[in-house]
């Protein structure tokens, strides 16, 4: 998964100057003018506490709600009840026993085999309190996750019996002396594969205190860190 592909999923909240110029010319003087008024300036992202005010104010402008606001609010409203970039929502796919192949950049199931499910929260804990090794698996991630070790190679597209072997076989090399100490996968978001396949596995090598961070880069972005 590219940077570009990463970094598009803010485009939603990148704010003002995008949406400025998307939809009909009163529903963009519409946010322009309710961006001024409760934002400050329309190059600024909008805080938590402004995103209602501003879709009222830019709904009461309009006489109706305003299309473009509406993944915004969305999104709002998930952050709020704890599903941080989607990393609970289930987009059906089932678990699988072996890594995924393909595109990677894709939904991923809501558990996985041999491994725990860790959310945002559970990971601000983690990085506070330096419990566990973390492993950042996201081919081309901007490698600013607090303490990751940089492993993309475990999160690569499903391989033969063979290269299977060979993967785990050189994380084993690299990193058996934590096979019982807590270890923790991370990538894009809960649509980046890459993190599946990697915490699959370590849990096939016989790490034994495998977790998974579904929403990885993006869940922790959305929450404010």
């Amino acid at each position: 998964m590219s940077l570009r592909v990463f970094f598009s999923l803010f485009a939603l909240l990148a704010a003002g100057p995008a949406l400025a110029q998307v939809g009909t010319p009163e529903e963009q003087a519409a946010r322009r003018s309710c961006w001024q008024q409760i934002v400050g300036a329309i190059n600024q992202q909008p805080s938590d506490a402004q995103i209602m005010p501003l879709d009222a104010c830019v709904t009461k402008a309009l006489g109706r709600p305003d299309p473009y606001m509406a993944p915004i609010v969305k999104r709002h409203r998930e952050n709020a009840a704890g599903n941080y970039g989607d990393e609970k929502t289930d987009f059906g796919v089932p678990a699988q026993t072996t890594p995924f192949d393909g595109n990677l950049g894709e939904a991923t199931p809501t558990r996985i085999p041999g491994a725990q499910i860790v959310t945002t929260t559970q990971m601000e804990a983690i990085v506070q309190r330096n419990a566990a090794t973390i492993f950042d698996v996201w081919d081309g991630s901007p490698k600013t996750f607090p303490n990751a070790i940089q492993a993309a190679y475990l999160g690569a597209q499903a391989k033969d019996e063979a290269g299977e072997k060979a993967l785990r076989d050189r994380f084993v090399a690299e990193h058996g002396d934590l096979k019982r100490s807590p270890i923790v996968f991370l990538c894009a978001g809960s649509k980046c594969r890459e993190s599946y396949n990697a915490a699959l596995r370590a849990h096939l090598a016989g790490f034994t205190a495998v977790k998974w961070y579904r929403g990885g880069y993006w869940s922790w972005k959305q929450a404010g860190n």
